[in-house]
């Protein structure tokens, strides 16, 4: 998925898979793209999400790398 974020934004995303009881281990990888000086793509990441414990409310484990 791909889209724009500003700062002070906040965004939601859910994986259901767990919950519809599929055996899995979800990941996410946030990446900020940005354009150098000669107009060539940058990709840096942002943030790891990776998969809950089998509590709906439990928290994730966040990396973040600077």
């Amino acid at each position: 998925m791909t889209f724009e974020a500003r700062k002070g934004e906040v965004f939601w995303a859910e994986v259901f898979s767990e919950r519809l009881g599929l055996p899995t281990d979800p990941f996410a990888l946030i990446q900020r793209v940005s354009k150098n000086d000669k107009g060539e793509e940058q990709v840096s990441d942002v943030k790891e999400l990776y998969g809950f414990d089998s509590d709906i409310g439990a928290e994730c484990n966040i990396n973040r790398h600077p």
